[in-house]
């Protein structure tokens, strides 16, 4: 194996969509995915880096931004909202939360959020009332149901598992993302798959209607149930967001159970 051809592994990995505009690429790691000799991946690195392949900020390799990123992560942001809205999570004409709120339970920056939304404006679905803020038009109402996956069944194996567990899991999830940190695809796949498998285990106990505060606990029940059923997204940074959304609803829940314990 040589350096050249080490290259041309992470070339063809990047036209082919494994390696996307703004994953960060770990040298242990990519050379583990090629199964190529973690020692040539430095130089690799170097000469792609050089040619503008690649992009090196401080001690990290990643793969460079593209021109339309941002507004690709905008109009799948925006796509996710109106599956959302056609779940009846935000139902038309009631207000939607705010910007930092809708942000925070998205995993994503203010600024995109509001350029989601704009998106959503422009095209009909979302507009302003006075003294009410944003809210979705009646127009909502036209939306078909979204298209979802089952629940996997409670797996025998997550009868004992703790909260603490929970919360490391919800914290790597959201590590994950933060970090853009390439995952093979498999592995994404799997961390939603074990992320489906903890919203499966903490929903029965926490079905709608059963939480004080009715309207709240049902929301951050919704949550949890449309973020475990939507699908995966089709590449592993976005599927790797997606996933951290579905832990930070789960977070959300757990968060709202323990302050409504007596």
């Amino acid at each position: 194996m040589t350096v050249e051809e080490v290259r041309e592994l992470i070339v063809s990995g990047i036209e082919f969509g494994r390696y996307v505009p703004g994953m960060v690429l770990p040298a242990k790691v990519v050379a583990a995915d090629l199964g190529v000799p973690a020692a040539l991946l430095p130089r690799a690195f170097a000469d792609l880096a050089q040619a503008g392949t690649l992009a090196r900020n401080g001690h990290h390799i990643a793969v460079p931004h593209s021109p339309d990123e941002r507004d690709s992560r905008a109009r799948h942001l925006a796509n996710r909202l109106l599956d959302q809205v056609a779940a009846r999570l935000y139902p038309p004409e009631v207000p939607l939360p705010g910007i930092a709120e809708l942000a925070r339970d998205r995993v994503t920056e203010p600024s995109l959020m509001r350029t989601a939304l704009s998106l959503l404006q422009d095209e009909g679905w979302v507009g302003r009332k006075p003294g009410r803020g944003r809210v979705v038009l009646p127009s909502g109402w036209l939306l078909a149901p979204p298209r979802t996956v089952a629940l996997p069944p409670l797996a025998a194996g997550m009868a004992g598992l703790a909260e603490h567990e929970i919360r490391d899991d919800v914290r790597l999830a959201y590590t994950r993302w933060r970090s853009r940190q390439f995952l093979p695809p498999e592995d994404v796949e799997r961390a939603w798959q074990e992320m489906r498998s903890i919203a499966t285990h903490i929903l029965p106990s926490t079905l709608p209607g059963t939480l004080p505060a009715a309207y709240r606990g049902d929301r951050a029940v919704a949550l949890v149930r449309e973020a475990a059923s939507a699908p995966l997204p089709d590449t592993a940074l976005l599927g790797l967001w997606h996933t951290a959304c579905l832990a930070m609803a789960i977070r959300g829940l757990l968060a709202y159970s323990c302050r409504r314990t007596p």
